[in-house]
Formats: C-alpha cells, sequence, structure tokens
C-alpha cells in the first residue's frame, strides 16, 4: 500500500474518532497515552462494563497531508484513540476463533479482511468504543453465521475511503443463519452499502445504534428473518437519504419493499427509532411565497395538506381553530418561525387534529434572552395528535398543553427546549409514548412536567414510565 493511501486512511479515522456530531458526544472515549502490548481482553464468565458508547452523530472526515505514522504520533500527543498495531490486530482475529467473550480496547483496528464469528455460542464482542475500519472496499465489515445468542456492541465500524466511482460494494455487518444476535450502542457508517444486511436469522435485536450514510439500506433483512429494530438513529440511507429500512422478498434481494414509520408487520417489530434524511434548512429549498399563502389558506380553512419537502419561513404562528379532522402532514418539511417570541404552531378549540412528519423549530435567537416562544401549543382541545416530528428546542417547550384531552405525543425527536419537553397543566390528559427525548430543560433532563397551578409557577417532573389519571407514559428513551 502505498503512503498516499495510507496517510488518507490515517487521517480519515483520526477525525472521525475525534470529532463531534450534531448530538455534541464524543463516540469514544478517549485512551492510554501509550500503546505497549497488544490488548485483546477475552473475559470468561461475566458481561463487560462499559461507559462508553458511541454517540449518536459524526461530522464528514477532512483529510490532511499526514502518513499514518505521523497520525499515530499526532493522536497520541493529543490523547485520542490510537491505532491497533499490526500485533494487536492479529491477536483479535485469533480471540475470534476462541470461545471466550472479548472486550477490546478503545483502539482503532485497521482489517484487510473481515470480523468472522462462525458457529458460536453465548458469546460477546465488546468494542469498548474501537473503531473497525475495513480496508477492502468489497468486504463486509463483520461477518456471523450460524450462531446462537451473540452480542455485538459498542464499536463504531466502517470502510475506508473509497477511490474512484465504484464506492465500496461491501456491508458493514453481515448475519446470515443464526439464533438470537444483537447489535447494541454500534455506529455503523455508510462507507458500506447496508448498515446490517440479514439472511434466515430469527430473534435478531439492532437496538440503540446510530445507522447511517449507508448508500443502499440501513437495514436490509430477507424475508425469512424475524428482528427487533428498536431506539435508533437512521440518518441519510440510501439514494435519497430515506431507505432505512428494507424487506427482501426473494434471497437474491432484487426485490426489495422499503418500510417507513414504524410499521410493524409479520416478522418484524420496531420502536423508537428516530428516522432522518440529513437535509436540514441549509440544504431544503425554500418554499415561495405561493407555498407559504397554500399553507396558511389550509390552516385558516381547515383543508387537509400535504407540504413539500422545503423549508418554509413563518412570520406568525401556524394557528389551527375551531377545526374538526384536519391533518397537517409536513413529509418531511421543516417549519421556521422567524419571530422568537412566538410559537410555531397554535391548536386551539379544535377536534381530531393529527400535526405529523415535520420539523420545528425559530430561527437563531440573537442577543442573550433568547426565544420566548415554544414549538407547539394546544390549547382547549379534544384529540389532538403530535406524531413523528422534531420539536426541536429553540423554543423554550417543545409541546405545552392547557386543558386538551386525548393528546397523543408520538413517535417524535424531542431535544434542546430551554425549559421541557412537553409540559402540560392539571386539565389535559395526554399519551407520551415512542418519543426521544435530549437535552431539555437546564440540567438536560426536564423532558416530561406538570404544572400544578394555573400560573405554571409550580411544576413537577414526571419520571420515566410515570401512569396516573392525567398521564400515561411508555416506551420513550431519555438522554
Amino acid at each position: 500500500m502505498n503512503n498516499i493511501k495510507l496517510l488518507l486512511l490515517a487521517v480519515f479515522s483520526l477525525f472521525l474518532l475525534v470529532s463531534c456530531g450534531d448530538m455534541g458526544n464524543s463516540s469514544v472515549k478517549e485512551a492510554t497515552a501509550k500503546q505497549e502490548e497488544p490488548m485483546v481482553n477475552q473475559v470468561a464468565d461475566q458481561t463487560p462494563h462499559l461507559n462508553n458508547a458511541p454517540s449518536a452523530s459524526m461530522p464528514e472526515a477532512t483529510l490532511t497531508s499526514y502518513s499514518k505514522e505521523e497520525a499515530i504520533s499526532l493522536q497520541r500527543r493529543k490523547g485520542g484513540p490510537q491505532i491497533a498495531d499490526d500485533a494487536t490486530v492479529a491477536a483479535l482475529y485469533q480471540a475470534l476463533d476462541n470461545e471466550a467473550d472479548i472486550q477490546l480496547e478503545n483502539l482503532i483496528y485497521y482489517l484487510e479482511r473481515p470480523l468472522r464469528i462462525s458457529g458460536k455460542n453465548d458469546f460477546t464482542l465488546d468494542g469498548n468504543g474501537s473503531t473497525f475500519i475495513m480496508e477492502n472496499k468489497s468486504e463486509n465489515v463483520v461477518v456471523l453465521d450460524n450462531c446462537n445468542n451473540v452480542t455485538l456492541k459498542n464499536f463504531k465500524a466502517t470502510h475506508v475511503e473509497p477511490e474512484g466511482p465504484i464506492g465500496c460494494t461491501g456491508s458493514v455487518i453481515q448475519v446470515n443463519g443464526n439464533y438470537g444476535v444483537s447489535i447494541e450502542g454500534c455506529e455503523l457508517n455508510g462507507s458500506g452499502i447496508i448498515g446490517v444486511v440479514a439472511y434466515d436469522s430469527k430473534n435478531l435485536r439492532v437496538v440503540d445504534n446510530y445507522i447511517y450514510n449507508n448508500s443502499q439500506y440501513g437495514v436490509l433483512y430477507q424475508g425469512a428473518t424475524t428482528i427487533e429494530i428498536s431506539g435508533n438513529t437512521f440518518e441519510n440511507n440510501g439514494k435519497d437519504g430515506e431507505q432505512h429500512i428494507g424487506l427482501a422478498l426473494d434471497p437474491g434481494l432484487s426485490q426489495i419493499n422499503t418500510i417507513t414509520g414504524a410499521k410493524n408487520q409479520q416478522g418484524l417489530q420496531m420502536s423508537n427509532n428516530i428516522f432522518k434524511k440529513n437535509k436540514l434548512q441549509k440544504e431544503q429549498a425554500i418554499a415561495d411565497k405561493g407555498e407559504l399563502e397554500a399553507l396558511y389558506r389550509a390552516v385558516r380553512t381547515g383543508t387537509d395538506i400535504t407540504l413539500k419537502d422545503l423549508v418554509y419561513h413563518l412570520d406568525s404562528p401556524l394557528r389551527i381553530s375551531r377545526k374538526t379532522g384536519f391533518t397537517l402532514d409536513g413529509a418531511g418539511a421543516t417549519l421556521l418561525m422567524t419571530d422568537k417570541n412566538e410559537d410555531v404552531v397554535i391548536v386551539e378549540y379544535s377536534n381530531n387534529i393529527t400535526l405529523m412528519n415535520f420539523k420545528a423549530t425559530h430561527v437563531e435567537p440573537e442577543g442573550p434572552i433568547g426565544c420566548t416562544g415554544s414549538v407547539i401549543q394546544v390549547n382547549g382541545n379534544d384529540g389532538v395528535y403530535i406524531e413523528r416530528c422534531e420539536l426541536n428546542g429553540s423554543g423554550i417547550i417543545g409541546v405545552m398543553a392547557y386543558q386538551t384531552t386525548n393528546l397523543r405525543v408520538v413517535e417524535n425527536y424531542i431535544y434542546n427546549n430551554s425549559k421541557y419537553g412537553v409540559l402540560y397543566d392539571k386539565y389535559t390528559k395526554l399519551e407520551v409514548r415512542d418519543n426521544k427525548f435530549e437535552d431539555n430543560g437546564g440540567n438536560g433532563d426536564d423532558h416530561v412536567a406538570q404544572a400544578l397551578n394555573d400560573y405554571l409557577s409550580e411544576v413537577q417532573k414526571m419520571e420515566k414510565g410515570s401512569k396516573n389519571g392525567s398521564l400515561q407514559m411508555s416506551g420513550n428513551i431519555f438522554q
């Protein structure tokens, strides 16, 4: 391998591992500053304990002119994860031939061939924050076949940046003919064509992973497979960014149905997943005057509307007032409130209103005050359904509810709100289910709360799984 390729591989991994993504967390824990000997720890009868699962987002790499050796030296100076030497990589391959569980040191492992786990029972590979980088773009990174009760967790897996027009043709993880495989807390980065591809495998669990930038699908499973997909973040998979999960109707994978939303069906159970297209404000086109007028007119008249995948710059709230049976389907649109003191959407004195499939936020405020408007406010309604939305906390509260019965907040991503994710008064009855809450409130954990008086001055935070006469809460992820 020539020096140019080596420097590209080394520095690609350096920036992937050290940089932070949109979610604001590092993907790996810092390693010790000196690597003295191969570290592949085999643990016979225990489950390793980890504190550093990979993060939910990573930026694209930036390549700089370093050789692999220079990259190792730079990483040592910065205190970041180091590159495993040849002996350490060889020890990993050898350990896979043994029966004992494996817990890795937090390193970057360059692989010339797949990590193949074959015929194992009751086995765990714990990456401990490591990164696997496959150098052969036509190979899968990890392959499991004919195994029972195998767990893969806490690593990032990717390919080297390919040269030329073909790109990678290998997938990230392939499972074939297994029973009881769990893939947990991993980043499966789409230099591969598919994040997880599964053939004839029963009780496959894909849980709490970040699966992104795969050129064809995030997860593709063949019809004989049974699979649970829960708590994952999918982003920018497939040619248009939305081929996150697919069902192959034939063994040759030539006929594929793309599965959208949380549609459970025979062989598939899905819950708590976040699906992102990776086309936010600066990447989406901006709605023109005619599109904005059509939106406000539909809201005013109560005529169901499906938006285009655009950014709608709003100078006043979308106010749905005294309507019955109205649906606003964003179809991936972004609703951007330009007045920091206004709510983005207001629903009042209405019945059976559905808000779905959009992102709602405010412009970035200038100065120390920030936004004083919430994202969605509901007041005096019976039957409001907020489904599969991103409620981004440039507003102070994601969902603010007054005197509303039969409010359902389901399968949303509610994050970065300065006060609360969901705040409801003592007259409201609501269901909060299968949402992902992240970094709401001053301490980052003020996700769901009830106001105990009419002035909202006394507030009680509701704990995970709370159930009472007003609130039913289940299946949510709190971060």
